[in-house]
């Protein structure tokens, strides 16, 4: 009886750490944003051993790793781009970390953010798994990530269902397990290019009230002065960058009236003046923020350009102008 005990306790503790091994070395969609941002290394190395001059470094979901491509940016405008995104699955939170601990002293921090969301608190056990490989203790190195037991627990939590899941997909379709494992190429700079296409519907806000737009939630305020005093610590700056989206122009107040709340609550956001908004398919490759090779070029070189000219960042006389122009009042409401 007792050996019996025993093998089953050993049975379940192998269980458990292979579930663990799964997550960090077999699990497809980690493995694959993991190598992004190693090979992504090489381009931070070389930037940083070329000049003592300040970075930009980005950081956010795959809207940002499949879209922003540092080495075309570099060499149209020569600003200097580090791409440190992740992926939407691992939460903006774990994002942002992982972003913080490429920044030196001068650098600037820049947050991609959805032009209906501001930027709140998300954290998953897979963007915990992917800091805890790529950064170590400095998972918990800011005010970001508390190490309470529930985050060390999501490090070491096994995913027996999404195991099995892998297990069936390589017995029944070994050659199709993950969708980015083919048609795409992971760049020096960690920039993936993604070669898929699909019909994609064009975004379009539900109605034309603005009003919640131009009130921050107090939990996001929060999130952000935290993030903004991080950035402090290391002498670098904030600003925020609404990612790219297949939408249609009447997404355009929204997204106004979202940088004119940031600008106001001192987060500068940067002066695209579309918006984030592109309404050509041909920019796009198989997902409404995924940019096609020719979207990331347009793109990348905007945003270059942008960043590398004296009116980096929206101001708040300008937003303001805008929404008048557009028929707004000071409510949001459509006049």
């Amino acid at each position: 009886m007792k050996r019996l005990l025993l093998y089953l306790v050993l049975g379940l503790a192998g269980g458990l750490l292979f579930t663990i091994y799964f997550d960090y070395n077999i699990k497809p969609d980690n493995c694959f944003f993991i190598k992004a941002a190693e090979t992504g290394d090489t381009w931070v190395n070389k930037l940083r051993s070329e000049s003592d001059a300040p970075c930009y470094v980005i950081t956010g979901g795959s809207e940002i790793r499949m879209s922003i491509d540092p080495a075309y940016m570099h060499g149209d405008s020569g600003t200097r781009m580090i791409n440190a995104a992740g992926q939407a699955g691992f939460g903006i939170t774990c994002n942002i970390v992982h972003g913080l601990s490429y920044l030196h002293p001068g650098d600037t921090l820049i947050v991609s953010i959805k032009h209906t969301n501001f930027v709140e608190d998300n954290i998953s056990a897979n963007g915990l798994k992917y800091c805890w490989r790529r950064l170590g203790l400095k998972t918990f190195g800011t005010d970001l990530i508390k190490p309470t037991a529930d985050n060390i627990g999501k490090i070491f939590q096994g995913s027996s269902g999404e195991l099995c899941m892998y297990a069936i997909k390589r017995l029944l379709s070994p050659d199709n397990i993950y969708i980015y494992d083919k048609k795409t190429h992971i760049h020096e700079t960690g920039w993936v290019e993604n070669y898929h296409k699909k019909s994609i519907p064009l975004f379009s806000p539900n109605s034309q009230n603005i009003s919640n737009a131009l009130t921050l939630p107090t939990a996001e305020a929060a999130f952000l002065e935290t993030l903004k005093a991080e950035c402090d610590k290391r002498g670098a700056k904030l600003c925020t960058y609404f990612y790219i989206e297949y939408a249609d122009q009447s997404l355009y107040p929204h997204a106004a009236a979202a940088a004119l709340t940031l600008t106001r609550n001192g987060i500068p956001v940067v002066r695209d003046p579309a918006m984030g908004i592109d309404s050509s398919q041909d920019s796009f490759a198989d997902f409404v923020s995924h940019l096609s090779p020719q979207g990331s070029r347009i793109h990348s070189a905007r945003l270059g350009r942008i960043l590398s000219s004296s009116q980096k960042f929206w101001t708040e006389e300008e937003l303001v102008d805008i929404l008048r122009n557009l028929g707004y009042n000071e409510q949001g409401l459509k006049q």
